[in-house]
């Protein structure tokens, strides 16, 4: 649950709130997006839930715990880049996050094996990042985050860097991992297709100061291929949308 979280920035010369009274709750087992014009926020938001900053006001919880620090093995975040240690093979990678919590090596084997099936990297175990496709990275990032287990999955655009062929099939395996395994998901994206064709609701953030515009239903079919996105129900969310944030798009561009 995010309540009344504002994030305020303080320099030698100005003040910069960068969030105001921001409240919105997600059920366990949700995927919801974050939208919105550059510099709302969303990635702040993101680094607040995952207790990578403190808001200036406000509180966030997790399962009833009240975030005030990084907690791995209750919040996992993949962020735009995979951050892969080149000199690792994936399954190095992967079990980085249970090595540091002094999991058992063979424990560790197990579990990694098991997250690196569910992305499809199961043959990829003994590979170093430099052998790998952008899209396959990004694999092995979501499976270090998923192999701790957490609450709440956390993705900042993790899909930002892609091209737009991979970037769909990506959204697609998220869209059928998150169905098969379950779990929370929060993901920060600037694409309103992505956002409706991934998710259960979105919540879209005004321009700088972030606050909540609107918290959209995604009443769509579990299963959504990308021809989704030519059906006329499809264009009426991604519409909603667009209306709602149209100005603060505009304003961005100009500023």
């Amino acid at each position: 649950m995010v309540e009344n979280v504002s994030k305020t920035y303080v320099t030698k010369t100005d003040r910069i709130t960068a969030l105001d009274d921001v409240s919105f709750s997600i059920e366990p087992g949700e995927l919801v997006s974050l939208v919105g014009a550059s510099g709302c926020g969303k990635s702040t938001l993101l680094r607040i839930i995952a207790g990578l900053s403190r808001a200036s006001e406000g509180s966030v919880s997790v399962a009833g715990t009240t975030v005030t620090k990084p907690n791995p093995g209750s919040v996992a975040v993949v962020f735009q880049e995979d951050a892969l240690l080149p000199w690792y093979t994936i399954e190095e990678n992967v079990g980085l996050g249970l090595l540091a919590r002094g999991d058992r090596r063979a424990d560790i084997r197990r579990a990694v094996a098991m997250a690196m099936d569910q992305v499809g990297l199961g043959q990829f175990a003994r590979a170093y990042p430099r052998e790998l496709s952008g899209g396959m990275r990004q694999r092995a990032a979501l499976a270090r985050g998923l192999v701790m287990e957490p609450e709440v999955m956390l993705l900042d655009e993790p899909f930002a860097a892609l091209d737009e062929q991979t970037r769909n099939l990506m959204g697609q395996e998220l869209r059928a991992l998150h169905s098969r395994i379950g779990g929370t998901m929060i993901m920060v994206t600037h694409s309103l297709t992505e956002a409706v064709l991934l998710s259960d609701r979105v919540v879209a953030l005004s321009s700088r100061p972030g606050r909540v515009r609107t918290v959209l239903p995604i009443d769509l079919p579990a299963l959504r291929p990308v021809e989704l996105i030519d059906e006329p129900e499809f264009g009426v969310l991604r519409n909603e949308l667009w209306q709602q944030l149209e100005g603060d798009w505009r304003r961005s561009e100009r500023s």
